[in-house]
């Protein structure tokens, strides 16, 4: 594996036509603007959260969770409805955040995105119980989001790794 690690191993990929023009593929800054980490050739430098696999996986389980709460028996049940579509903001609105504070020690929200993905799954638990989601629909949700658990975990782990790192740097002052 390439040290892809160095720009949180989460590369980038096409979001395809319905791309919101907040997300559409603006050119990239300079490699030596790189955010977090020196720039590795053969790895697309990550300047804006745009750019990190972790928040487009957690767009498409908003879209994917969204569109879930618009059918009935869901759609009547505003309560549920509400709940669930703030966790599912509040995980691709982390990422974000803490990336657009554009420092390490600052990047804490990824904590908070992987907690609001758990959040999230416990209410889907309870709207399949409820009846209000079908189990093929529940199952697809809930894979979609143990895979942004999972590249959360492995953000967090790659820029504690980076921290840990600079802190043992010594400094050029």
């Amino acid at each position: 594996m390439k040290n892809k690690d160095l720009t949180y191993g989460l590369g980038t990929q096409d979001l395809g036509e319905a791309t919101a023009p907040c997300c559409s593929a603006a050119p990239r800054s300079d490699p030596s603007s790189h955010r977090f980490g020196p720039y590795t050739p053969g790895v697309p430098p990550v300047t804006r959260f745009e750019d990190l696999t972790t928040w487009q996986r957690a767009r498409e389980l908003g879209k994917a969770v969204s569109a879930a709460t618009e059918r009935p028996p869901f759609r009547h049940h505003w309560k549920f409805r509400d709940q669930v579509l703030s966790a599912a903001m509040s995980i691709m609105s982390n990422i974000a955040e803490g990336f657009d504070r554009g420092r390490r020690a600052e990047f804490t929200s990824l904590s908070v995105a992987k907690g609001s993905t758990a959040e999230l799954r416990s209410q889907l638990c309870f709207v399949f119980d409820a009846g209000l989601l079908d189990e093929g629909e529940f199952r697809a949700l809930v894979e979609l989001s143990l895979e942004v658990t999972r590249l959360t975990a492995a953000m967090r782990k790659a820029v504690q790794r980076q921290r840990d790192e600079q802190t043992r740097r010594p400094s050029n002052s």
